[in-house]
């Protein structure tokens, strides 16, 4: 999961602007209930690693756009409101 979170986070840093958050997000939670639907059929180590480092990929992604999305779009003067909310409920 380390290495996919790695190339997740370096994805990210690369991407800026050019791509809508909003979409990214969405493709990255379909994507991380598919992989973790994979790996409980899964019973092969070699199948087992790459979904795991794949989890990895698009949980990182979600969670850093996710919580950009939600701090750029609240209000400036809830948005620690909202963030320790984000944080209390995980």
């Amino acid at each position: 999961m380390g290495i996919g979170a790695l190339l997740g986070a370096l994805g990210i840093a690369s991407l800026s602007r050019r791509v809508p958050r909003g979409r990214i997000v969405g493709w990255s939670s379909t994507a991380f209930g598919l992989l973790i639907v994979a790996l409980a059929a899964a019973r092969n180590l070699w199948i087992i690693l790459p979904v795991l480092a794949m989890i990895g990929f698009a949980m990182i992604i979600n969670g850093a756009i996710a919580n950009t999305l939600l701090q750029t779009l609240a209000p400036d003067h809830l948005r620690g409101r909202v963030v320790s909310v984000i944080h209390w409920s995980r």
